[in-house]
């Protein structure tokens, strides 16, 4: 896990916030750029769903000769 907070934090996607009330604590804060590239691979995960929604075969719908390796 440190690991991977240490490259986001590198790529300035998080930072570290020590508690105030407890400094034993360390909270994981999303920058705006880390936000930014969230928004960004949501849009991208969405995209690639719609193109593989629409090369998806319709149950029940008959399929192309070359489909079925005829």
């Amino acid at each position: 896990m440190t690991r991977a907070l240490n490259t986001l934090g590198t790529l300035g996607y998080l930072r570290r916030e020590r508690d105030p009330d407890d400094r034993r604590n360390v909270f994981v804060v999303r920058t705006s750029n880390g936000t930014d590239f969230l928004e960004g691979f949501k849009r991208n995960l969405r995209e690639s769903d719609r193109v593989a929604a629409s090369h998806r075969p319709v149950i029940g719908q008959q399929q192309p000769a070359f489909a079925h390796g005829r």
